[in-house]
């Protein structure tokens, strides 16, 4: 009986395997000859990857904000600020959409900025367009400045003053 319960978990594990490797598969071939709605139809989620939830083949909405973790930092998600199962299907969607390996979602706009603006360095220059969402433009006068980055506000429906810009 035990010879037969391991052959029959060793047929499952290779069964798995193989259905997850067609999936990759498949998906790597529908990027090449297939539209954008098929890449977002079929990225970002896979059905075998949530056995737990009868392998859904609709990526399922994480409502939950807090996740338990048996022990300190060992889940794979803790709080839904920082990252949970919809936006990960989301975000792996998205750098598929653009052919890319990671690509990141955030709450707002500001938040998208606030991180962007950190990847710079004092005395790094931007330059930005002097209509855009007063909210950026006090972030960039501000905050931004704060931290030593410069800015120049031009219309950039003029061509000639965004080259004259420093």
């Amino acid at each position: 009986l035990l010879e037969t319960f391991a052959k029959m978990s060793e047929f499952g594990t290779l069964y798995d395997s193989a259905v997850h490797k067609s999936g990759e598969m498949y998906e790597n071939a529908i990027k090449s000859v297939s539209g954008i709605e098929t890449v977002l139809a079929h990225s970002g989620h896979d059905p075998l990857s949530l056995p737990d939830m009868g392998n859904p083949v609709i990526t399922p909405i994480t409502l939950s904000t807090t996740f338990q973790q048996v022990e300190p930092a060992t889940g794979k998600y803790d709080y839904s600020r920082s990252g949970n199962y919809s936006r990960h299907a989301l975000e792996t969607c998205i750098a598929a959409v653009d052919n890319g390996e990671n690509a990141f979602a955030f709450a707002s706009g500001l938040a998208a900025l606030g991180a962007s603006l950190q990847l710079l360095s004092v005395g790094d220059h931007v330059v930005a367009f002097d209509d855009l969402y007063g909210g950026s433009g006090r972030y960039f006068r501000n905050i931004a400045t704060k931290n030593g980055i410069e800015f120049t506000f031009v219309d950039m429906r003029d061509v000639e003053k965004f080259k004259a810009a420093p």
